[in-house]
């Protein structure tokens, strides 16, 4: 059979010599030019190498005899294409060289093994690349495992590193991923949804066209709409939502956007955590309705869903005066705003409510929280002034309590962490040189007082000291 001649060398790259010399050789070898004579051998080389093989092989100072041995000549180009190794550098990447965070086990191996062929490691090559495994791992806890076996060899070691690997990668294809903790309720304007709707694959015209009493952009038959037995909360009419209301929409003036940029900004957005406590609410009427609110001293404003909005109860509807920002300021579409008085435990305010469409809950915003006195501030606690005589009959009727710096005769224990790791500077920090004698002065005068005692000898725990006038 004929085998083909390795791709030419990139002189550009000489850090490949080595890879692509190794596969010379395989390809000297199969093909038998490792029997032909030395001159033909030359030849093949330098006519794979490519044309700068040429000038290279010219810049060696060979003589005549050794351009024509094969050993000679390869010599020459490894002095050329390999610089002399930096061990020192060589070992510090070795010993730099950690698992990232989506490379396989197999990989950092292979990488860890070839940063250790230039390092001259000798006799401990095997020992130094299984520490550099065990300590590089991106999994911590079966890094730990494996430090705790005093046997740990490095066919044991890359053996379970490869297990765990393949049993995480399992039960993630096994397990469904976990919903997060943390919801944020965000709400985009049309103008936003009408942004990302360009990224979307384009199904056709029947199927990415809103349905006009609900909303919604899935096709369905018109006695089978969501909205067919509903009734709108904005116009008080049979068969659509308030969403797609037209009797509560105005003949549109300008964009979206722009309406937004002449409107107040206010915020309004709720941060929720499954794992938390229970949200503080209230009942409060609204124009004598009563309305179940989560109490938000986030919130600016006070606002309601679109579900809980009553026309004939709470009055009609009209344009909203302020721009509302959720998470992240994000502007959130709202479908109107109403005058109301609120009422609870006695106490009564008038609040513009604003009525928002998906809102999850009904949100009390901080002016109506603090008109309705919900929340109780701190007071600063005042004091009466002290006279001075009376501070001197203190001192003088218990003279040992108040005298010098005081002592309690009781042995305080510090509680650490089961797991606590001692924590010792290994070089104090400098104390400037003006500050020097008071400095001494000063640590003299807490060993006299017994605030403290000198140690001269070491300790796990040391931490510094910080000297500030």
């Amino acid at each position: 059979f004929v085998v083909e001649l390795p791709e030419k060398l990139n002189f550009r790259h000489p850090q490949d010599w080595k890879r692509w010399f190794t596969r010379w050789e395989r390809y000297r070898v199969i093909s038998g030019l490792k029997k032909q004579d030395g001159e033909t051998q030359v030849n093949t080389l330098v006519y794979a190498m490519g044309r700068e093989a040429e000038d290279v092989l010219a810049s060696q100072k060979l003589t005549d005899a050794q351009k024509h041995d094969y050993d000679a000549v390869t010599t020459a180009f490894g002095r050329h294409f390999v610089p002399r190794t930096n061990v020192i550098y060589e070992r510090s990447k070795f010993n730099r060289r950690v698992q990232e965070a989506h490379e396989t086990v197999d990989a950092f191996v292979t990488d860890i093994y070839k940063l250790a062929e230039v390092c001259a490691y000798g006799d401990l090559k095997e020992e130094l690349i299984k520490d550099r495994l065990v300590v590089g791992l991106v999994d911590v806890r079966l890094s730990e495992q494996l430090q705790l076996n005093p046997e740990l060899t490095l066919e044991t070691a890359i053996s379970k590193a490869r297990n765990s690997e393949t049993v995480k990668q399992q039960l993630k294809e096994l397990r469904p991923q976990a919903q997060p903790n943390a919801i944020v309720d965000e709400l985009h304007s049309s103008a936003q949804r009408a942004k990302n709707k360009k990224h979307l694959p384009v199904r056709n015209k029947q199927q990415n066209q809103a349905c006009r009493w609900c909303g919604s952009t899935r096709p369905h038959l018109r006695a089978k709409c969501p909205a067919a037995d509903k009734t709108c909360n904005g116009c008080g009419k049979k068969g659509h939502f308030v969403s797609v209301c037209l009797s509560t929409k105005k003949k549109p003036q300008d964009s979206q956007s722009q309406r937004h940029a002449a409107l107040e900004e206010v915020y309004l957005g709720e941060v929720t955590n499954q794992l938390g406590s229970e949200p503080w609410r209230i009942t409060a009427c609204v124009n004598g309705s009563p309305v179940e609110f989560k109490v938000d001293t986030g919130a600016d404003v006070t606002a309601i869903p679109s579900s809980f909005y009553n026309k004939s109860v709470m009055g009609p509807l009209s344009r909203p005066t302020k721009a509302l920002l959720g998470p992240g300021r994000a502007k959130i579409p709202t479908v109107g705003q109403f005058k109301a008085t609120l009422r609870w435990n006695g106490r009564s305010c008038h609040e513009q409510v604003f009525v928002v469409d998906n809102l999850h809950d009904a949100l009390l915003g901080r002016p109506a929280i603090k008109s309705l006195q919900v929340l109780c501030s701190l007071s600063v606690v005042e004091g009466s002034e002290v006279d001075d005589d009376d501070t001197a009959d203190i001192f003088s009727d218990y003279p040992k309590l108040t005298a010098g710096l005081g002592l309690l005769n009781t042995e305080y224990k510090v509680a650490l962490l089961p797991n606590a790791k001692p924590y010792a500077v290994t070089y104090p920090r400098r104390v400037p040189l003006p500050m020097l004698p008071s400095v001494k002065q000063e640590l003299e005068r807490m060993v006299s007082l017994g605030v403290i005692a000198k140690i001269d000898h070491a300790t796990e725990w040391c931490v510094p000291m910080v000297v500030a006038r």
